[in-house]
């Protein structure tokens, strides 16, 4: 299972807030997502376009109802999501 290497360094500087919408553009194993999901009670939007991590985010989903809007998407055109975020995180990499 994948680790973010920078998670809590991450999550610290994203700050999330309550009833604050943010925007994981890469979920892959949703690390950063349900970390961001665990630290306050706000909502997440989660792309990818591998249809495993889609999958994986459609389980997760189920653990925060209401909380986690799966789409799949391509980090490289968030614009046409067509809406703003109160915070982003892109996990941009090489898998090994």
């Amino acid at each position: 299972i994948h680790q973010p290497v920078m998670l809590d360094e991450v999550v610290e500087y994203l700050a999330p807030q309550p009833g604050k919408v943010y925007l994981d553009g890469t979920f892959g194993e949703g690390g950063y997502t349900k970390r961001i999901l665990d630290e306050a009670d706000c909502k997440v939007v989660a792309i990818d376009q591998d249809p495993c991590a889609i999958d994986k985010a459609h389980m997760l989903a189920q653990v925060y109802p209401d909380r986690l809007e799966v789409k799949w998407h391509e980090f490289g055109k968030l614009d046409a999501l067509s809406r703003t975020f109160d915070g982003i995180v892109l996990d941009i990499g090489l898998s090994s």
